[in-house]
């Protein structure tokens, strides 16, 4: 197995079938708390990150991909 570190943003069902598929274990790095996290970790508009690596997250928790989750 191959592991990969993100920060989860781009991380939706299509990505993790496919990386689970390839047998890619996948962990999501955060910086904190939300208001933590979202001062670091900005979208190129500018808005706070933290909302979607907590939706990867939960995808990666989910029954479905729980065994690709590393972290």
């Amino acid at each position: 197995m191959i592991g990969t570190q993100t920060n989860g943003v781009l991380l939706d069902e299509q990505m993790l079938g496919m990386l689970a598929a390839h047998r890619v274990s996948v962990g999501v790095s955060l910086d904190g708390l939300a208001t933590d996290h979202d001062r670091h970790r900005r979208h190129r508009g500018g808005t706070g990150s933290f909302a979607a690596a907590e939706r990867a997250l939960t995808l990666l928790r989910s029954a479905a991909y729980r065994s690709s989750y590393a972290g």
